[in-house]
């Protein structure tokens, strides 16, 4: 367990100007005093989240999100961002056989309120379903103009 203040003293050793808060969902935690401070010492802060919950405070940052949604369930705060503001990207993974409210042309009230800005093709560890799951990944590309289509290059140059 450390302290915010133990966490900030570590991240201004370490001199990035981004700072990217991961791990399991982020949002568990109340974060906000973190990110204020890190903020206020010029840092730029990128929250990882799934969505589904929200941290008290974290309204009153200037953060940015990029969320996963493994549900249908997005809390509300996450669409009044993404509808007011430009700190808000969708990554979304696309495939035959994932989450129901994933873009994997099953539908869901994700997609339509939430619109992706980056889908990456669903890596099953297997060649010839992970050959349809990128062919549905840019076929929703295709579909949606503005959207991303990402890869996981570590899995393409066989880097585990």
């Amino acid at each position: 367990v450390m302290s915010i203040a133990d966490i900030h003293q570590k991240i201004i050793e370490n001199g990035n100007s981004l700072v990217v808060i991961t791990g399991g969902e982020p949002m568990r935690q109340e974060i906000a005093p973190l990110i204020h401070l890190l903020e206020q010492d010029g840092h730029m802060v990128q929250i990882e989240t799934n969505g589904i919950l929200w941290s008290p405070g974290i309204e009153d940052t200037d953060c940015y999100f990029v969320c996963s949604p493994k549900t249908s369930k997005i809390h509300p705060n996450m669409y009044i961002l993404k509808n007011t503001t430009n700190r808000v990207y969708t990554k979304l993974l696309v495939g035959e056989n994932v989450y129901p409210t994933q873009p994997d042309l099953k539908g869901g009230d994700v997609i339509p309120f939430h619109a992706a800005d980056f889908v990456i093709p669903l890596d099953t560890d297997n060649e010839e379903q992970n050959k349809r799951n990128y062919a549905l990944a840019v076929k929703f590309v295709k579909l949606h103009s503005k959207t991303i289509l990402q890869v996981q290059l570590h899995k393409q140059l066989g880097v585990k």
